[in-house]
């Protein structure tokens, strides 16, 4: 839509007025060609947060069904990132420890903080730092794809029971029963086994 000024006028009048009607038109041209660009860039923009946030849902759905696919196939490591003794606060801890979960056995190298009621045997081996190939295995599902599993050695005098409590996304909290110490609890992630 053009803006037409329309004044009766004579003679030298005519030119300005025609001056007047394209400055007007050129300022109208330019404000629609300038809302039509601004339309177009949010446009793309919100399409760039559209696409980035189903990506984003797609790629926490796949960890979902990763760790769910893990727990059921016995085949993952329990990575220990603190650790919160009974008797004392919660330890970050600077060095790797885990435990590996696989079809035949049970491996844990995990830091013990807390009270023994007995001495142990060798005093060299940690209590947490054995290997088990005669365990019970039971994974129980929970509200909100939180998986609940509890690991009973049976070659193993020092632990009487691990529970493991992971989330949907692979945080876990592992709790630590022994038979002659004080309970432990450690904080970490669930991941997949690296292949040596």
């Amino acid at each position: 839509m053009f803006y037409e000024i329309k004044i009766e006028s004579v003679g030298k009048h005519k030119k300005d007025l025609s001056f007047v009607n394209e400055v007007v038109n050129r300022k109208y041209m330019k404000t629609m060609i300038n809302k039509s660009l601004l339309f177009i860039l949010l446009l793309s923009f919100f399409s760039t947060i559209t696409f980035g946030q189903s990506d984003k849902a797609a790629e926490e759905k796949a960890k979902i069904e990763q760790i769910k696919n893990l727990l059921k196939s016995k085949k993952f490591v329990f990575e220990a990132r603190n650790v919160s003794p009974m008797r004392g606060g919660f330890v970050p801890l600077t060095s790797p420890y885990d435990v590996v979960v696989r079809d035949s056995s049970v491996r844990s190298f995990l830091p013990y903080f807390g009270r023994a009621f007995s001495a142990p045997m060798n005093p060299s081996e940690g209590p947490l730092q054995f290997t088990s190939e005669k365990f019970d295995y039971e994974m129980v599902e929970k509200k909100k794809g939180r998986h609940v599993i509890t690991i009973e050695p049976k070659d193993v005098n020092q632990v009487r029971q691990m529970i493991l409590s992971v989330t949907e996304t692979g945080y876990a909290t592992l709790s630590v029963s022994s038979n002659n110490r004080d309970p432990i609890s450690f904080n970490g992630i669930v991941r997949a086994i690296e292949e040596e």
